[in-house]
């Protein structure tokens, strides 16, 4: 039979693993979403890059999503290509699942 302390050690040992899961699929899907933007612009090399890290900067806070979706739809729409919301919504949805399935880690709480 375990102790209290010992099931309250994994339970935070369980807690900070999906935590830690949870930021990088969370992360990932950003980087994927950002490529997904640059895809639409056809960009590639430092400009690519650029627009990667500045979605990467977006804060991580309750509004993080969309900060996001309003970040690529200024910039898709500041080059000339507007576009519906529920297509970027649509994308990051997509992104979310591709990295889910690539980092393999549980985001349910």
């Amino acid at each position: 039979m375990t102790t209290l302390p010992e099931r309250e050690s994994a339970f935070e040992a369980k807690f900070a693993h999906d935590e830690e899961a949870r930021f990088l699929v969370m992360a990932r899907r950003d980087k994927l979403f950002a490529g997904w933007v640059a895809d639409h612009l056809d960009l590639d090399g430092p400009t690519r890059a650029g627009l990667v890290a500045s979605v990467l900067a977006v804060g991580n806070d309750a509004r993080h999503d969309e900060l996001l979706l309003g970040i690529a739809e200024r910039i898709l729409v500041a080059q000339g290509r507007p576009v519906i919301r529920v297509d970027l919504v649509a994308a990051l949805v997509g992104c979310a699942g591709q990295a889910q399935r690539s980092i393999g880690g549980s985001t349910t709480g």
